[in-house]
């Protein structure tokens, strides 16, 4: 199960909107890579060490 407060926490530091930070939770709760085109998902998901998939 992901935390929503997690999620809210990530959204306002990174300055991204809920949505994307549900995705990049996602991925780190669930030890997953991340598929996406967005330069700035992928600028985060680095930062928490998330798997990219290009």
């Amino acid at each position: 199960m992901i935390a929503y407060n997690c999620t809210n926490d990530l959204a306002v530091r990174s300055r991204i909107y809920a949505y994307d930070a549900y995705f990049l939770e996602c991925a780190l709760s669930l030890r997953l890579p991340l598929l996406t085109l967005d330069r700035g998902m992928k600028q985060i998901a680095r930062e928490l060490s998330i798997h990219l998939v290009e």
